[in-house]
């Protein structure tokens, strides 16, 4: 039987690994491509580790070998690659995320502020996703003044966000300033008719 053009891409870096045991990490990393690719974390996560142990300091594998442990259920494994990732470069921008996404899903919101933060400061406040994820940590916190500074910042990037605009209201709301409040319910109502 013919193999499909993702088991003979699979098959080739195999072979091409096989050739010149260790391998070179980039052809461990394109391995573990094609093989997250098809959802196989297991075998990608495998690939990902092989690449880091020949070269420790790619950035971009680092990040990789990361989301494949996050997909596996393992936040340990995954943030420990992107320690690894931050002793290479601190401000790496995907590690920056990664960590913010990891303990956002943990509800981790002190970290979840602090790696948010953390991420705002190096895009240079550019990218609404770290706003947001500040401004609803802060709002978990109880800082309800500072949540919607941080929302309103991601909003003024993204306007038309209607979950990104009740969550703005919604600060505005515990932060006593009702008229601000029922703006962003009006605009996230625009934003999301029905």
């Amino acid at each position: 039987a013919a193999q499909s053009a993702w088991e003979a891409s699979a098959t080739a870096y195999r072979r091409a690994i096989a050739l010149d045991p260790p391998g070179e990490p980039a052809l461990h990393r394109a391995l573990g491509d094609v093989l997250a690719e098809r959802g196989l974390d297991g075998e990608a996560r495998d690939a990902y580790e092989q690449a880091r142990t020949l070269d420790p300091r790619h950035l971009d594998g680092l990040d990789r070998c990361a989301r494949t442990w996050m997909r596996l259920g393992d936040a340990a494994h995954a943030a420990a690659r992107w320690d690894e990732a931050f002793a290479v470069d601190p401000s790496y921008l995907p590690a920056l995320a990664g960590q913010t996404r990891r303990t956002s899903a943990a509800r981790d919101w002190e970290q979840v502020r602090l790696w948010a933060t953390r991420w705002t400061e190096a895009s240079g406040g550019r990218d609404a996703e770290p706003l947001a994820a500040q401004g609803r940590a802060l709002l978990a916190l109880g800082d309800a003044a500072g949540a919607a500074r941080a929302l309103e910042a991601a909003v003024a990037l993204v306007p038309r966000d209607a979950g990104l605009l009740r969550d703005a209201a919604r600060a505005h709301r515990d932060a006593g300033v009702t008229a601000q409040a029922l703006r962003r319910f009006k605009d996230a109502h625009k934003a999301a008719p029905g």
